[in-house]
């Protein structure tokens, strides 16, 4: 769908670093736990307008709507 759209997708999920237990390792692990690994809480779109890029917070829970 994006290629016959001609769009592009930007996916973002935070990250933290994780040591174990025995403090030797570490590793990347999403921030909020599995359980939020998942979700998209905010959807921004970016796109171009008469030569100009543009990045539109489409859809947040925090912050309303803007360009």
């Amino acid at each position: 769908m994006v290629t016959h759209l001609r769009d592009t997708v930007v996916l973002i999920n935070q990250v933290t670093t994780k040591i174990t237990e025995k403090g030797t390792k570490s590793f990347l692990a999403p921030a909020l736990g599995d359980t939020w690994a998942h979700a998209c809480t905010s959807r921004v779109m970016l796109y171009w307008d008469q030569g100009q890029r543009y990045a539109s917070l489409y859809k947040s829970p925090s912050r309303k709507s803007n360009t």
